[in-house]
């Protein structure tokens, strides 16, 4: 029973969750709602939806155990094409950052000791969840469906980490 794979996938899942709490650490109070446009996500919607694809897709779709991760987040921070609504420019339309940041560490950790308990020969075969119908063409592979969307947290940090250096100038109130 080889763990080679599955530890090489979980140190990379562990890199990725921690480049997001460090930069969601660095967003200033006053630059968490930036917006390029209205309607367009904002820093807190971008952690957010982190935590909601870090804990119902990787840890329920992949992983095929039960999210932790609060049921309201989906409707806030799920993209629109799995159920999510509208963004809000308003951070009361919210949970707050430090609650959805507590969530997405507490998820984080829990989906790396998750994928410590697979065996590499599982990798290879389908998640252990039941795929969504708008991500079955993207989620085939369990092993490749990890790297996935540990890849996706780090496409969603460089967007967090944008969105909150733009200048009072650039965004969109």
């Amino acid at each position: 029973m080889s763990k080679e794979r599955v530890n090489a996938i979980a140190e990379l899942f562990e890199a990725s969750t921690a480049a997001a709490i460090a930069a969601a650490n660095q967003v200033p109070e006053d630059q968490r709602m930036n917006q390029v446009h209205e309607g367009k996500s904002h820093p807190l919607w971008q952690l957010g939806h982190m935590t909601v694809v870090t804990g119902n897709a990787v840890m329920g779709v992949c992983l095929g155990k039960t999210p932790t991760v609060p049921k309201e987040y989906r409707g806030f921070f799920a993209p629109a094409i799995l159920g999510g609504q509208p963004i809000e420019s308003a951070a009361s339309a919210y949970p707050s950052w430090d609650d959805v940041l507590a969530t997405y560490k507490n998820v984080a950790v829990e989906v790396a000791a998750a994928i410590r308990e697979l065996d590499d020969s599982e990798l290879a075969g389908s998640p252990k969840g039941t795929v969504p119908e708008p991500l079955q063409d993207r989620l085939k592979i369990l092993g490749n469906s990890l790297v996935f969307f540990a890849m996706h947290n780090m496409y969603h940090v460089g967007q967090m980490n944008l969105l909150a250096a733009l200048n009072e100038s650039a965004v969109a109130n």
